[in-house]
């Protein structure tokens, strides 16, 4: 399975349905029924905890807040995006960018009093490299040197991943990546204690994290800050309930601080709570187009149909409890998202129907095939964008098949104006343009080739600076918008409700919260 196909499985699913416990969660100001005292945030947690960075699905922000929660990576990311220090003080690398030497924090331990060792790390990112092709977390790390081979079950471990003493663990790549600090910040690529994080005993956890475990009851876990822990907090505790609409009653009851809604409770929740503080999440829908059929040949077609389609309309009609209108491959919220990056995205059937007529002056215009995932909602979405296409002249047929056989379909070659989801599985724009865009990409589906994106994608890669590589970057991503070879349709949202009396819990875009800045008041 190739990673687009592991994002369709989850992507799809959430974009296909209306309830269930994976629905994308974020932080908004509510009143509680009844505020408990002391310093301690209760989560409501709609299911099992997923402990495991193995296990967790990047389609979850809950999934992520609490994996970064639990776990320390050797990096982390500041407010712009930054690779900081976090397992690792510091790090060195050569000049071709091709190997990274990170020294770890001598002082690191894990809550039992284990000291964080280089070992710890490389074993921590095997586990997690062992799920090869079939995981995005696994993929970010694809550029690593004998990845192809451990996760192929070739080689016992990687190669390009060594600790030569203690506390130093050295990656070395195949290909430059100057963002390798940023892509360790990922919570998927924390530094994990292998034998407690996949046991079922919650109370023998070994954290690497600012949290310890402090007491484990049926249905709660209360953590306490560690020795040096920022921030003002005195516990958190996840509560688990059966779904995430047990989990909504309770913070409805005021029995919890935070929660996920549900979509079937999305409009009662916005009423009751509102939606100011919903947060943008990293998971993007769009429309492709595959350069390799026949009938989109013509470039002048590819550009009228990106600019027949009403995005706004589409989400507004069919995802307005889930997702925000996204005219762009870099999502919002992410350093280096550009609203107006895109010439060709503002609708525009005038000009698209001026675009078909000069392109097809006989009107031989062909017919354009929509691929989709066969559910009530991609359904009513390919039927809105034919509706589009066919008011400024272009005809369509509608290709819908089910979810399963759709996820084979889409990465065959044989699809054509064809639906597909995309998550950034670390904090910048490389995740969301390098694997969808560069030309030796293999989740690169649309055939698009470019020797300027490409040339673009390997200096920011290679790049010395941040302020040089989100040039690069945004240079990349408007060669491919104004190419007209994707149609970015939406960005799903991180929903959540959080109580009152909690101030300062806001979601990132990956779902993770700063807890150094969370405060509870009276």
């Amino acid at each position: 399975m190739s990673a687009l196909r592991a994002t369709l499985v989850v992507l799809l699913a959430v974009a296909a349905c209306t309830g269930g416990s994976d629905e994308p969660p974020g932080a908004s100001s509510t009143t509680a029924p009844k505020p408990v005292e002391g310093r301690t945030v209760r989560l409501g947690i709609g299911g099992a905890l997923v402990i495991d960075p193995t296990k967790a699905s990047l389609a979850s922000p809950s999934d992520l807040m609490v994996l970064d929660l639990l776990h320390d990576g050797l990096t982390r990311l500041d407010g712009d995006g930054v690779a900081q220090a976090g397992l690792a003080t510091s790090w060195a690398v050569n000049d071709a960018r091709t190997e990274f030497r990170f020294a770890l924090d001598p002082e690191a331990t894990f809550t039992s009093g284990r000291p964080v060792t280089a070992q710890d790390v490389v074993a921590s990112l095997e586990r997690v490299m062992a799920g090869g092709d079939s995981s995005l977390g696994a993929l970010s790390l694809e550029a690593v040197s004998g990845f192809q081979a451990f996760a192929s079950g070739e080689a016992e471990h990687v190669t390009g991943l060594s600790a030569p003493d203690g506390q130093t663990v050295v990656v070395a790549l195949d290909t430059p990546l100057s963002v390798l600090p940023e892509v360790l910040a990922d919570p998927v690529l924390s530094v994990v204690d292998a034998e407690t994080a996949a046991a079922d005993d919650l109370g023998s956890l070994d954290l690497t994290g600012d949290w310890a475990v402090a007491s484990v009851g049926a249905d709660t876990l209360r953590l306490e800050p560690r020795d040096g822990t920022p921030g003002d907090l005195e516990a958190i505790e996840l509560r688990t309930f059966e779904d995430g609409e047990a989990a909504y009653d309770a913070f409805d009851t005021g029995d919890v601080d935070w929660a996920s809604i549900p979509a079937s409770r999305y409009d009662q929740a916005v009423e009751a709570y509102g939606d100011a503080a919903f947060a943008p999440f990293h998971a993007e829908l769009f429309f492709g187009l595959n350069l390799g059929s026949p009938s989109l040949a013509n470039p002048a077609l590819g550009h009228a149909i990106v600019s027949a389609i009403d995005r706004d309309a589409i989400v507004a009609a069919v995802y307005p409890d889930l997702a925000d209108a996204l005219a762009t491959v870099v999502p919002t919220g992410l350093v280096g998202h550009d609203p107006v990056r895109c010439d060709l995205c503002a609708y525009d059937p005038t000009g698209a129907a001026a675009a078909v007529k000069a392109a097809f002056p006989a009107g031989d215009v062909p017919v354009v095939r929509i691929d989709f995932d066969a559910s009530t909602p991609q359904q009513a979405m390919a039927e809105l964008i034919a509706d589009d296409l066919e008011a400024v002249g272009i005809p369509t047929e509608l290709r819908p098949k089910p979810r399963a056989e759709y996820e084979r379909f889409v990465v065959s070659g044989d699809q054509e104006l064809f639906s597909f989801g995309w998550i950034g599985a670390y904090g910048s724009p490389d995740a969301f343009l390098a694997p969808l865009f560069g030309s030796a990409a293999n989740d690169n589906l649309t055939g698009f080739r470019s020797a300027a994106v490409d040339g673009y994608l390997a200096l920011a890669r290679g790049g010395p600076d941040a302020a040089t590589m989100a040039l690069l970057w945004g240079l990349a991503e408007k060669e491919i918008l104004d190419a007209g070879v994707v149609v970015p349709i939406a960005q799903f949202r991180t929903q959540v409700v959080v109580a009152d009396r909690v101030e300062g819990l806001v979601h990132a875009i990956d779902g993770t919260v700063d807890w150094s800045q969370v405060r509870v008041t009276s």
